[in-house]
């Protein structure tokens, strides 16, 4: 039975709520995607605090107008859109979809929204294929780190040879 107009616009301001709410929006396309798979989706999904909607192609484009984001070129095909929202990390969020989407045949990852930006698919991509946010501060650190630990190095070295030149002369007294 098709929606009446009250509906519709119900479903646009959910859609529109959840849309000004999240940091990050990520729009996955799927055809022919069993149940289960999507169950674990959603489950893979709420395990990472990310939250997803899923709606009419034109709806969910009415809501992404609401806010300025135009995405229309992503809705073209013959295939269902799911909207991924959260306001956590991106990577994370990103990383989360595309490991999901590289085992799932019929799923894939068609653009984004990050901080009401738009961003093409393989932003989206590179972005997933980031290392996480941990890992990057820790290679930061050591990249701070490092000269630090060569000045010293160097230091002690010199300390070192001035130890033993003082040793050298001592035995030679002895």
């Amino acid at each position: 039975m098709p929606l009446t107009r009250t509906e519709k616009e119900s479903i646009v301001d959910e859609l529109s709520k959840h849309i000004k709410e999240s940091r990050v929006a990520i729009l996955g396309g799927y055809t022919k995607v069993p149940f289960k798979k999507m169950q674990e989706l959603r489950t893979l999904l709420k395990a990472a605090n990310i939250s997803n909607k899923t709606a009419k192609k034109t709806l969910l484009g009415i809501a992404l107008q609401n806010h300025g984001l135009a995405a229309d070129e992503l809705f073209e095909g013959d295939n269902s859109v799911m909207l991924t929202l959260g306001s956590g990390d991106e990577v994370t969020h990103a990383k989360t979809i595309f490991d999901f989407s590289k085992k799932l045949e019929g799923f894939n990852i068609l653009g984004g929204f990050i901080d009401h930006v738009f961003y093409p698919k393989d932003r989206i991509l590179a972005l997933a294929k980031l290392p996480p946010k941990q890992v990057i501060f820790g290679q930061l650190a050591y990249a701070v780190a490092y000269p630090m630990t060569g000045l010293v190095g160097a230091l002690q070295g010199n300390l070192r040879n001035l130890v033993c030149v003082v040793d050298n002369i001592r035995r030679s007294k002895e």
